[in-house]
């Protein structure tokens, strides 16, 4: 071979390697540009889409659809259900061939479970709701709805379209399992029986609680003197819905952004006082509730929970409604009525504070015993825990901040008090929403001086106060509450 040919063979050779090493190297940046080594995955999502068609006819005017919604149980193989948001689950309706005609959809569990997190649109022709996957037993967070449409005046036969979906986020960093989804299933429940219709019953009333009436009821009455149409597993097919609005009285005192709902209502059965629902509506914001029927005398319960004292007005509306032949069913509102109050104790003190201290300085002293609860039913009691606190007047010019909480100091019971020397500060808290099972533990003060770790750290402070713990009954058959004494 000659010396010319062994050159053209090594010079191909070297150009095979030197393509070979840029086409390996093309492939790794390419590779590790679509997945960096010490990039953390992105966050999955799921999002699962249905339609179905029903048809209203003039004798006939109302369908009715079971809808189960199933989560893979692979969803939450990699991380617990509590880490994951609520599933989005949303229902539009519209007439196939673009004819628009007033149409009405409606929501109700059909396994018992209301839904509390309801939100209808104002032409009633769509309406979306949450499923918190932690609050559900099933592995797969499966729940059953019932979904009715209706239309008044039909002079002929419409098809009705029924988009459905349903959406959920995963947590930061968790990827979506491979081939998982969010199950909807939606079938017929058989409602073109003749004279079949929807029979609803509206009532309304309003409810007031403050922290001098911190507990209010409103009785029910409902009965129900028709045949409802059943599903095929023999359930009647009926529901309830609650409106709930709530409007402050006067001008808003802020009191955090944790903080909980001003004031909450509950819904609790007649024959054992079990809780059938329990919301907390925010001032400004309609909250929407869906329900089973209701039975018997339930009753309306409303009570205050707020961190300043502030009234509220809650008005409430509620549609029984089944799907049936007959009268619509009966529903009777009784006289409003408020609590008693079944205990009070006051404590007063005072004591220099070290301001900047990383410990409580300042206890009230006071705790309340509520026994043994049971989650199903409600409070024993609701309290409010009045105080009056000063700043003596020869302490320092500058405000304190005074941080009042429980006595595990968690961040959710953190409420902030700004004093200014000489002036009093008067305020109220809901003294048992923090409880645990058996024990509400005593509420605590400890004094900030914002930028105070520039300033000197042994400063002290003289703070006095004066404390009111004031019960009412919550549970008219439980056990009163008593008060208990803390070291101070």
């Amino acid at each position: 071979m000659s010396v010319s040919t062994i050159a053209r063979a090594t010079g191909r050779g070297c150009l095979a390697a030197v393509l070979l090493v840029l086409l390996i190297a093309a492939l790794g940046v390419v590779y590790f540009t679509l997945r960096p080594p010490f990039q953390l995955p992105e966050t999955g999502y799921l999002e699962t889409n249905t339609s179905r068609e029903v048809r209203l006819r003039p004798e006939s005017p109302i369908a009715v659809l079971e809808l189960g919604v199933r989560h893979d149980a692979r969803i939450f193989s990699e991380s617990p259900s509590s880490r994951f948001g609520p599933t989005r689950l949303t229902i539009t309706s519209g007439a196939a061939g673009g004819v628009e005609i007033p149409v009405g959809l409606r929501l109700y569990p059909a396994d018992g479970q209301p839904v509390t997190d309801l939100s209808p649109a104002e032409d009633g022709r769509s309406t979306s709701w949450l499923i918190d996957c932690e609050t559900v037993e099933s592995r797969d967070c499966a729940r059953t709805y019932l979904v009715v449409v209706n239309a008044d005046h039909l002079d002929a036969e419409v098809v009705i379209k029924l988009e459905m979906s349903a959406k959920l986020r995963f947590p930061a960093h968790v990827p979506t399992p491979f081939l998982v989804s969010i199950g909807l299933d939606a079938h017929d429940v058989r409602a073109d029986e003749p004279d079949i219709g929807l029979l609803a019953t509206d009532v309304e009333g309003s409810l007031s609680v403050s922290p001098q009436a911190p507990v209010a009821y409103q009785p029910l009455e409902v009965s129900t003197a028709n045949a409802p149409l059943v599903t095929g597993e023999g359930m009647p097919v009926a529901g309830m819905t609650l409106r709930l609005t709530g409007t402050r009285d006067g001008e808003a005192i802020p009191v955090g952004l944790l903080a909980p709902p001003p004031v909450r209502v509950a819904i609790v059965s007649g024959d054992d006082g079990s809780v059938l629902v329990d919301v907390g509506p925010r001032p400004g914001t309609p909250a929407f509730v869906a329900l089973p029927p209701l039975e018997g005398e339930p009753q309306l319960v409303v009570w205050w929970q707020d961190r300043a004292a502030q009234s509220y007005r809650v008005d409430w509306h509620l549609e029984q409604a089944v799907i049936g032949h007959g009268a619509a069913p009966v529903v009777r509102v009784g006289a409003t009525t408020g609590s008693a109050s079944i205990a009070r104790q006051s404590t007063s003190g005072e004591s220099p504070m070290l301001v900047g201290a990383n410990r409580p300085d300042l206890e009230f002293g006071v705790g309340v015993d509520i026994g043994e609860a049971d989650r199903e039913r409600l409070p024993p009691a609701a309290g409010v825990l009045r105080l009056q606190i000063e700043l003596d007047a020869d302490a320092t010019t500058d405000p304190l901040i005074l941080l009042l909480s429980t006595s595990d100091y968690s961040g959710d019971e953190t409420v902030p008090v700004t004093l200014r020397a000489g002036e009093p500060v008067e305020l109220a808290l809901d003294a048992v929403a923090h409880c645990d099972r058996l024990r509400c533990p005593p509420w605590q003060g400890r004094v900030r001086i914002p930028g105070w770790a520039a300033g000197p750290a042994d400063e002290t402070a003289l703070v006095r106060w004066r404390a009111e713990f004031e019960l009412w009954r919550l549970d008219p058959s439980a056990e009163p509450p008593s008060f208990y004494e803390m070291d101070r």
